[in-house]
């Protein structure tokens, strides 16, 4: 659903785009269900979207979550393509009653750091790499459900603490256990991510 036009007219209403792409390959897209049907988003159309992203004046940030599926893929082509201000590299996360399909396709924190060791070794990336190991995901990604209830990922299960439609997000919060200092370094100061 993301198009040109559609990118145009949020110009001066959106200060970022996220966008979650795990490969440029059409096998791996595939496998991994990062696709409609048989179709994938290619690396000409991200390469368009993305210009029409920067032409806006708008940032671009990356999300890739490397499992065993895209452990052995070099994403810099698409990378230097698409120009984002942050790539931002997940270790694939299990959690419990959610993805157990994808138990194969975990992958050790010791080859994500080599996936992103390798990535580094580019060295026009390095300053926009934020890299988050499975530890670094929990108790720290507030999230809200399409019931509008409070979710976190609570040491690899997904638990839910309330319903934001019947009580406050701060009442909800003393509740949760939040590890604030993994949240606030992300978002507070020089630790911003």
């Amino acid at each position: 659903l993301l198009t040109p036009a559609r990118i145009r007219a949020w110009k001066g209403k959106v200060s970022c785009i996220g966008i979650s792409i795990d490969s440029v390959s059409r096998d791996t897209n595939l496998a991994i269900g990062r696709c409609c049907g048989n179709s994938v988003v290619s690396l000409s159309n991200w390469t368009a979207l993305a210009r029409t992203i920067h032409e806006c004046g708008i940032g671009l940030k990356i999300n890739t979550v490397v499992s065993a599926r895209n452990l052995c893929e070099d994403n810099a082509e698409l990378y230097r393509a698409l120009k984002p201000q942050k790539i931002k590299l997940f270790q694939m996360h299990l959690i419990a009653d959610i993805n157990d399909a994808a138990k194969p396709y975990a992958i050790t924190e010791e080859a994500f750091d080599a996936y992103l060791e390798r990535l580094q070794q580019h060295r026009e990336f390095a300053s926009t790499i934020v890299a988050e190991p499975c530890g670094s995901m929990e108790n720290s990604y507030l999230m809200v459900n399409p019931e509008g209830r409070f979710q976190l990922n609570d040491n690899g299960k997904y638990r839910t603490f309330g319903d934001l439609k019947a009580t406050s997000l701060s009442e909800i919060l003393k509740a949760a256990p939040v590890d604030t200092e993994k949240f606030d370094s992300r978002y507070i100061g020089e630790g911003a991510r």
